[in-house]
């Protein structure tokens, strides 16, 4: 969507945090299927950058090591190609002595590779190292004029809006915002992108998009696993900074903005900030928020139990708050955004509830509103509800599914996730990535509610359950339930 775009011809891609999950589930396989379709600048190479102390082979034997684990089904018959050109050079992060050896080596990679000094820096450290290495960037001038440069950095961008106001500061002292790509890998899933099309190619959709025909919208993120090693930073944050603040707000923007004028990246975005910015700030007893506990789940324990989580911990483990958008299209209608760990299944999914017909009293049988669903895990697809006449001489209503699944359909083709935002960053294109005025207005949402977060009941639920019944009662007060899955 972003226009006539040129793919980057030459850089070195600059991993900081090299050794950490992300590099080695993600990044590298992610690299590696682009080198294998072509589609990686023509003179490349990677430079992993970490503190632990490994040699250029010790790294690409741990990427080789995790290619295998988290591409199982890859044929690897170009693999030790594409690891000649990747490299490891240790580095705290922190002090600036540390960064003099990296310049050097960058520079001496420059002249080996041809990458004409083009550097694609991808932070995929924990967020408190993005200060010090972009000070460091700058200070130890790594960021030479008439080069290209471009910065990739992951969530969470700040803990609440001051400290994310701080950290753009302290980036565009180095960076313009058209070099920062601010990665949100929700926005690089096929179901998401699939908004667009679904709302703009399709006319039967977009006329009916908005008050006079939706009841309600629903946005849900579950997972059943717990925190894991995460600990010590997810209990500075909850559920609702590490996911409804960056995931759950941009799904709502692509549901919730009006059409753009165009589809240009900065159209589009212009379209996302203005509805974000007209969301109003929910209402104490519009949010709910929990906690959970041990359960039925193979080894799970209470949340405060868990490694690096304080023994007082208020930290909401679970979240479910009703939005609504103070705008003519969307006048009354509520948004129910829910999200929470340890909970009875995995699911990601987006339900788009229409208003029943004038006419649905004059008919019998199951009888259901009609239902665009959008999944996202498991079995990625679309999924269309509505009613028909069953079999026989009796005119009884029956709810079936027009189903449409984006794996079976597309198995062999779809790129992963972070493949399609990589490759965009390859071509300079914005359009799936969070422009700052984007984050600024997420913030500016979330921001009190967080500060509500003292003044509510934290509800406890067991691990393996579907969280806590209040969750429930706050759809049902306004005559909703929770679409948990499609029939």
């Amino acid at each position: 969507m972003g226009g006539q775009l040129k793919m980057l011809e030459s850089c070195i891609f600059v991993i900081f945090g090299a050794t950490g999950d992300l590099t080695h589930r993600k990044l590298m396989p992610a690299l590696y299927r682009l080198y294998v379709r072509n589609e990686l600048p023509k003179n490349f190479a990677v430079v992993g950058v970490a503190r632990k102390d490994k040699t250029h082979d010790d790294f690409r034997q741990d990427v080789k090591k995790s290619m295998a684990e988290f591409l199982p089904k890859e044929k690897f018959d170009r693999l030790d190609k594409f690891l000649s050109g990747v490299f490891y050079y240790r580095n705290d992060f922190d002090t600036a002595d540390s960064y003099a050896g990296l310049k050097k080596f960058l520079e001496d990679t420059d002249k080996k590779y041809r990458t004409a000094g083009n550097r694609i820096f991808y932070l995929a450290t924990l967020p408190d190292k993005f200060e010090p290495i972009i000070k460091n960037l700058r200070k130890q001038k790594f960021l030479a004029k008439g080069k290209d440069h471009r910065l990739i950095i992951e969530k969470p961008f700040g803990d609440d809006l001051k400290s994310a106001r701080k950290l753009n500061k302290i980036i565009n002292t180095a960076f313009r915002e058209n070099q920062i790509f601010r990665i949100d890998h929700y926005l690089g899933k096929e179901a998401v992108q699939n908004l667009f099309a679904l709302r703009f190619a399709n006319k039967i959709f977009e006329p009916a998009w908005g008050e006079r025909n939706i009841e309600n919208v629903q946005i849900t993120l579950l997972e059943n696993t717990g925190i894991g090693t995460r600990g010590g930073f997810y209990d500075r944050y909850g559920a609702i900074k590490d996911v409804m603040q960056n995931h759950m707000m941009q799904i709502l923007s692509l549901i919730a903005m009006s059409p753009p004028k165009n589809f240009n990246p900065g159209e589009v975005k212009d379209s996302k900030v203005k509805v974000l910015r007209e969301i109003s700030i929910p209402k104490k007893n519009d949010i709910v928020i929990g906690q959970y506990r041990k359960g039925a789940l193979k080894g799970s324990v209470d949340y405060k139990d868990e490694e690096g989580v304080a023994k007082d911990s208020r930290t909401e483990t679970f979240a479910a708050i009703k939005f609504c958008i103070n705008n003519e299209r969307w006048k009354g209608v509520p948004f129910y955004l829910k999200t929470g760990k340890n909970l009875d299944r995995k699911l990601v999914q987006i339900i788009v509830y229409f208003r029943n017909t004038s006419l649905l009293s004059k008919f019998s049988g199951g009888i259901h509103p009609n239902a665009l669903i959008i999944k996202l895990f498991p079995d990625e697809g679309i999924y269309l509800r509505m009613n028909i006449k069953t079999p026989g001489n009796n005119f009884e209503i029956e709810n079936v599914s027009m189903d449409f699944c984006h794996s079976c359909l597309f198995v062999i083709n779809t790129p992963e996730a972070y493949e399609k935002l990589l490759h965009d960053i390859f071509l300079g294109d914005p359009t799936l990535f969070t422009r700052w005025d984007e984050v600024e207005a997420a913030w500016k949402v979330i921001d009190p509610v967080i500060a509500k977060k003292k003044k509510i009941r934290l509800h406890y639920y067991s691990s393996g359950s579907p969280g806590p019944e209040a969750a429930d009662r706050l759809v049902k007060k306004n005559g909703h339930h929770w679409g948990l899955e499609h029939m």
